[in-house]
């Protein structure tokens, strides 16, 4: 995939400007402006993705889905993230090529907005379902960056309809039923 494969260069990239460099010159200034091309290249291709999976029905292979969800998770892990455990339950060092950098850390925080979207409207793909920290399935929220207000609030409004059920009958009111 394409934008993946930018999306990290970018990274690559944000890694080797140092923290006391002008973000205001010509070339660290270009460098951020195509990050945020590629953040909004990313929403683009999931409102596309979204609208194909949740309003015309179109489907993709699990494997592809799969893969679509873990590159939205790498690029959108802190290093803390991805520095797990290895033997005897020691920390794993993080490389000196993916300490902490704010230009980094800004990108990858950009990102995770899109891959919790991602899961929230197509995560049902393969099965996964968005997870608070109290381990328990959380409703779809609306993204909070910039982009929120063109980003699939038909998909995102699964409002409940009538949870009223008493054990009894259901007692829907729905008038076009009646029609």
């Amino acid at each position: 995939m394409l934008l993946h494969a930018l999306s990290t260069q970018i990274t690559y990239l944000l890694h080797l400007i140092p923290p006391s460099a002008n973000t205001n010159l010509g070339p660290t200034q270009t460098l951020l402006n195509l990050g945020k091309t590629l953040i909004s290249s990313w929403s683009t291709w999931l409102n596309a993705i979204s609208a194909e999976v949740n309003q015309r029905a179109g489907m993709f292979p699990h494997s592809t889905v799969e893969n679509w969800i873990f590159s939205l998770d790498t690029l959108a892990q802190t290093p803390a993230q991805q520095s797990g455990t290895f033997g005897w339950g020691h920390p794993q060092p993080v490389p000196a090529s993916q300490a902490a950098n704010a230009l980094v850390d800004s990108f990858r925080g950009a990102m995770a907005p899109i891959r919790d979207r991602f899961i929230n409207e197509l995560g049902w793909l393969i099965g996964r379902r968005p997870v608070n920290a109290f381990g328990t399935s959380m409703q779809p929220s609306t993204p909070t960056w910039a982009e929120s207000g063109m980003a699939g609030n038909a998909v995102m409004s699964n409002g409940s309809s009538n949870n009223n059920n008493n054990g009894s009958n259901n007692n829907n009111t729905n008038e076009d039923e009646e029609l």
